[in-house]
């Protein structure tokens, strides 16, 4: 399958002595876990970026991209141009290579990820006891499309006030212990739209992971959540000449906090990238 041997050589090419066992638990691991859960447009999409980078180094090197020497392909894909679509098309598959090869957890463990051990000691609660309909049957007052975070919300507070609401999600309901247990590269495949390969057109193409799934996007992936600054507020009105009541808006968005549980990251959740970004604000 050219996109398993695309991946395979250009993991060889991008990682320095990987073991012949790590590139068969990859491949291995593409046959078995990624390509079942790539949905069909996921699928094509890659056989497409698979192929176009094999047929572009043909020109000069007279070989396919998987045909080269590991130490051809390394100088080969040093020469592509950074603004170029090749350069994003094998962005694309770096991502499947990255995100494949961080599940062996001979590699995690290098960097001190150990998710055995991690996951190991997490307590997954009962599932809640939910009543449910089925498809909705009948007439309903309002339709909201989307679990996510505006669209629970808006069914909650309909519903709260007497308004007989119907909530449609595309995504299935994943339960709790799979959502702690299953890798977060394989979840990503199940649970975003596209299997997670959803981005932005232009340069540089830009990642955009949105959830398929109940509860939307907040379910697979945090977010940032502030409240609007009153200079905007006042741009808007000079705009629009829509005034917002300032009181309204703080008692909705003190409704919108307490129910999706927003609040300052925790010390210890935070990131090397948001660190570094607080030390720049310091300075």
């Amino acid at each position: 399958m050219v996109f398993v041997r695309t991946v395979r050589s250009l993991a060889e090419a991008r990682f320095k002595d990987i073991s012949v066992e790590d590139l068969n638990y990859l491949e291995s691991t593409l046959v078995r876990d990624v390509i079942p859960n790539l949905n069909p447009k996921a699928r094509r999409l890659l056989n497409l970026a698979s192929l176009a980078l094999n047929v572009a180094s043909i020109p000069s090197t007279l070989k396919p991209f998987s045909t080269l020497s590991i130490g051809d392909r390394r100088r080969w894909l040093e020469r592509v141009n950074a603004e170029s679509n090749l350069y994003n098309i094998i962005a694309l598959l770096d991502v499947i290579v990255l995100a494949t090869h961080m599940t062996n957890p001979r590699i995690s463990s290098r960097i001190g990820y150990r998710r055995e051990e991690a996951v190991g000691g997490v307590r997954v609660e009962p599932e809640p006891a939910l009543s449910r309909s089925g498809k909705p049957r009948g007439a309903y007052d309002v339709i909201v499309v989307g679990s996510g975070a505006g669209g629970s919300v808006i069914a909650w507070e309909l519903s709260r006030r007497g308004f007989k609401v119907a909530l449609f999600e595309a995504g299935p309901e994943p339960s709790r212990d799979e959502l702690v247990k299953l890798h977060p590269s394989l979840r990503a495949l199940k649970y975003f739209w596209d299997s997670g390969l959803t981005f932005t057109w232009g340069n540089p193409v830009i990642h955009l992971p949105f959830g398929r799934v109940l509860g939307g996007t907040v379910t697979v992936n945090s977010g940032t959540m502030f409240r609007a600054p009153g200079r905007a507020l006042n741009l808007w009105y000079k705009a629009t000449g829509v005034n917002v009541d300032s009181g309204a808006l703080e008692r909705a968005y003190e409704i919108m906090e307490r129910m999706l549980g927003v609040k300052q990251v925790p010390e210890h959740l935070l990131g090397g990238n948001a660190i570094v970004m607080r030390r720049g604000l310091r300075l």
